[in-house]
């Protein structure tokens, strides 16, 4: 086993940093195989998701990485575990601070305890970091598509995940704003119309809204 860190990846050694170019050039390169994910069918990735016995289907897939296991499929399974940790989380604090959806996700999230501990005991989550860090590694997800106005863009960017997610605030930023260029990593843009296509269809997970830029 690996030791994870909060976002349930394995941990970085001390002074290790993730730069956004070469993983954004490392997801180009693996953009063949992803589409070919895509095409499949994957619907019983979703069926068994959904209907994990005993475990909890929330948290499934975040809770047991070992070596090897970071294959395209098992990214997939993640990703959207976190995203959907993130969207209860936001719809949550939507619902219970009486405010839109998109007013909630740009507020201050975390530094609530009071009401982090509200939202872990209402669904029965684990009370620990690693949870915590798997709702903000979603809403890090979600932040992607709102600020590039790519829905589906994190679809796309899987074979990566774990790396993306490691990304300090700054190359979190410049990661955002490359991908907003025009013309910038054509086979990540293609890749993602598949991607979304296929996840609108078999998810009913809700992309992000774009255009947003208050920050709380």
């Amino acid at each position: 086993m690996y030791r994870l860190d909060s976002h349930g990846y394995p941990a970085k050694k001390p002074g290790c940093r993730v730069e956004a170019e070469p993983v954004l050039d490392r997801v180009e390169n693996q953009s063949d195989s992803a589409s070919a994910f895509f095409r499949g069918d994957q619907t019983l990735i979703v069926g068994f998701i959904v209907m994990c016995g005993r475990h909890d289907p929330q948290t499934f897939f975040l809770l047991d990485i070992k070596k090897g296991s970071f294959t395209i499929d098992n990214q997939f399974k993640r990703l959207l575990a976190i995203e959907h940790l993130a969207l209860l989380y936001d719809g949550w604090l939507a619902r219970t601070r009486n405010e839109p959806l998109e007013w909630a996700v740009y507020s201050n999230r975390f530094h609530n305890y009071v009401q982090w501990q509200a939202f872990i005991h209402e669904q029965r989550l684990l009370n620990t970091c690693q949870c915590r860090g798997w709702v903000e590694s979603g809403q890090k997800l979600r932040k992607i598509e709102r600020e590039t106005c790519i829905p589906g863009i994190s679809l796309a960017l899987i074979p990566e995940l774990p790396r993306i997610l490691h990304l300090c605030n700054a190359q979190f930023k410049k990661l955002i704003s490359i991908l907003k260029k025009e013309g910038s990593y054509p086979k990540i843009k293609g890749l993602r119309i598949g991607a979304l296509a296929w996840a609108d269809s078999k998810t009913g997970h809700e992309r992000g809204k774009c255009g947003m830029s208050r920050e709380g």
